[in-house]
Parts: C-alpha cells; sequence; structure tokens
C-alpha cells in the first residue's frame, strides 16, 4: 500500500479522512493482500506511506478494529482477525444446520454430558417440574479448527430418553427431529455481551478477545412447549448475528 490518501476526493464525498483510510484498509483486507492474523501496518508506516498525520492513521487502525477486520496484540499492534462467520438467527435456529448447507467445516466436540434434576430456573425455562430430569451437555464448536463458541445445553429427558446414547456431535436441533420426531417452531433469543470464564477462554484461541457474546435460547415444538433450552457463548471477533426486522 504505497498510494497517497486522495484528501480532495474524501473530502468530496463529505467522509473524513481516518473513515476513508479506514475503507481502504478494509477494500484490502477483503481483496486479499492481507492475510487473516497478518501485521497492518503501524500508525507511523501507515501515516508515512499514505501521507496523513499520525492521528489520522490512528483513528482509521482503530475503526478497522471496531469493523471486526482486526484485533489487537497488547502493544504489538493490530492484526487481521479471521473472517467472521454470519449466523442469521432470524431463518434458522441452529447454526450447525446452517454450517451444514452452507458446506462451512464444522466440527463439533463433546466436552461433558450428564442427566441431572432441574433446579428451579431450569425447570422455570422448560415449563417442567423442579426436579425433572433433564439432559446436560457441553460442547465446542470449531470451524476449520478454530473454536468459535462454547455452547451448554438441556434437553427435557422424558422426552429425549435415550438422548445421551446418540452421536452428538452434530446439531441436536436435527438429532431431536430426526430421531424423536420433535421439530422446533420457533425459539426466545436473548444476546449479551459478557466476559468469558477462565474456564471457557481456555477453550478459544489465545488471541480471543475477553469479551464474547452470549445467546441464552429457549427452543419450542410446533404445540408451543419448550423442550430444549442452553446458552453458547461466542468469541466476538469470530462471528456476527444478522436479524430481517419488520415495521411493528
Amino acid at each position: 500500500m504505497n498510494t497517497k490518501v486522495n484528501k480532495k476526493k474524501a473530502n468530496k464525498e463529505n467522509l473524513p479522512i481516518y473513515l476513508h483510510t479506514r475503507d481502504r484498509l478494509v477494500a484490502e483486507i477483503e481483496k486479499g493482500a492481507f492475510k487473516p492474523h497478518d501485521a497492518l501496518p503501524s500508525e507511523r508506516l501507515l501515516a508515512d506511506h499514505l501521507g496523513i498525520s499520525r492521528m489520522t492513521a490512528r483513528q482509521a487502525l482503530v475503526e478497522v478494529e471496531r469493523a471486526g477486520y482486526a484485533y489487537r496484540k497488547g502493544r504489538q499492534g493490530r492484526y487481521v482477525a479471521e473472517q467472521r462467520l454470519s449466523y442469521d438467527v432470524g431463518s434458522t435456529l441452529s447454526f450447525a444446520a446452517q454450517a451444514l448447507r452452507e458446506s462451512i467445516n464444522l466440527s463439533i466436540e463433546v466436552l461433558s454430558t450428564s442427566t441431572e434434576p432441574a433446579d428451579e430456573m431450569l425447570a422455570g425455562k422448560l415449563a417442567i417440574k423442579t426436579g425433572s430430569p433433564v439432559h446436560i451437555y457441553k460442547r465446542v464448536f470449531k470451524v476449520d479448527g478454530r473454536a468459535v463458541l462454547v455452547e451448554h445445553e438441556s434437553s427435557v429427558a422424558e422426552r429425549f430418553p435415550d438422548l445421551l446414547e446418540q452421536d452428538l456431535s452434530q446439531s441436536s436441533t436435527l438429532l431431536h427431529e430426526s430421531r424423536y420426531g420433535v421439530i422446533g417452531s420457533k425459539g426466545r433469543l436473548n444476546i449479551r455481551c459478557i466476559e468469558i470464564t477462565a474456564k471457557d477462554k481456555k477453550l478459544f484461541a489465545t488471541d480471543c478477545a475477553p469479551y464474547g457474546l452470549e445467546m441464552d435460547s429457549v427452543i419450542f415444538d410446533s404445540q408451543g412447549k419448550p423442550f430444549c433450552c442452553g446458552y453458547q457463548i461466542w468469541c466476538s471477533e469470530m462471528a456476527e448475528f444478522t436479524l430481517l426486522a419488520t415495521p411493528a
């Protein structure tokens, strides 16, 4: 990248120089000039190459990071982030099912399984009596070998008696449907920013940000009865969620 920023053109487009520079960097990343985990130019080098001030270069690099195209590694500078996965939560209840349709190289590793009595909170989510048995399983989802999310999921044991004997390294939504005939018709989702626990952070790459996205979900069958619930912890720089909104 050795072409100076056309300041007249940027001003004519009513675009601040730092945003114009951000867009150029993003375009370079998208066309493959920078590969994932390549170092981005420092503020000084970027300023010298493009003929802009260091403050403008700093602002541009910050905006590239905010847009999800870069991550910071302490004082070492900024590096190109992995391409984000786009999960359309409005069209599917299962990221694994979407990955299968889109031929994403997804693998699911089962970390633990157990059958336990539901506590008051879990019983409330699943509309069952406190103490009723539930299957609980924890899994890590990896794309191209890199951990994207950690999932903690619970299913009503009475409806899926031998669930833990099945292959859980697949979409549980599709498993509920294919083996038990229970189709997820809708889900209630809550998405929030959280701090990733030290235990879960060990499952992600070392450069994963300390904060992630938590997707809390309850899945309902065609009769409106909840049968599965859980939460997923996503490495925030690895994915983005989309949803088609319509007027009220």
